[in-house]
């Protein structure tokens, strides 16, 4: 099944700390789950602009099929959300498909499928939490833990208009990588030598609630 549905993608979709120069971005390494994330996103995005149910189901699939899990975590001083309330969740994407298909059965059968091989994909291998960034404001997760001697990914998908500036930064507070004013994704990738443990930074470049996805492997 989680071949099936790659092949479909596939086919379907042709307290800051002080200013420090980041480092020369690592190489990325092929079949980055994070990617393969955003990947997902992009083909939802897409279903929804042609209201095209397959696209969704094919997302869900690809979704499925990373292990995604919902992670409780959040901001400094802040509260957790709810992780149902991300729009790329796997279930309202499915839900979405059916909407979109006006409950047709291929549909509806193409969904349960997806739900039937939630068990099979590779569980754990990323963690996602939701959150809003208040304007100008700045969130801090501190203290991710990330396997050492393994690429490290983080990224940031914002679930509306927007624009953040992504940092992460190392247990000694060193800036490791960034990614400045994106106003859609925000990706650092990274290999971590000595700790595993590093805060993230997530700051508002706009005078408006920034509602977005953190992911982490």
């Amino acid at each position: 099944m989680t071949r099936w549905i790659v092949g479909m993608a596939l086919a379907a979709f042709a307290t800051a700390a002080p200013a420090q120069e980041a480092p020369a971005p690592e190489p990325k390494p092929k079949g980055s789950p994070v990617r393969m994330a955003q990947a997902a996103r992009d083909l939802a995005d897409y279903g929804r602009q042609t209201k095209e149910p397959l696209a969704l189901i094919v997302a869900a699939g690809m979704r499925k099929g990373l292990g995604e899990r919902a992670a409780n975590r959040a901001p400094e001083g802040g509260a957790a959300e709810a992780p149902g309330t991300d729009p790329d969740a796997v279930e309202t994407l499915l839900a979405e498909a059916v909407a979109l298909a006006n409950g047709a059965p291929a549909i509806r059968a193409l969904a349960e499928d997806v739900r039937a091989t939630a068990t099979k994909g590779r569980s754990g291998q990323l963690g996602y939490s939701v959150g809003t960034v208040k304007p100008g404001g700045v969130d801090w997760y501190r203290k991710l833990k990330f396997d050492i001697g393994k690429y490290a990914e983080t990224s940031v998908d914002l679930t509306a208009q927007g624009e953040v500036d992504l940092h992460i930064y190392d247990a000694k507070g060193n800036l490791v990588c960034r990614d400045l004013r994106q106003p859609k994704t925000s990706y650092c990738g990274w290999t971590p030598r000595e700790d595993g443990v590093f805060d993230v930074k997530i700051e508002n470049r706009t005078p408006a609630p920034v509602r977005y996805r953190l992911t982490t492997n």
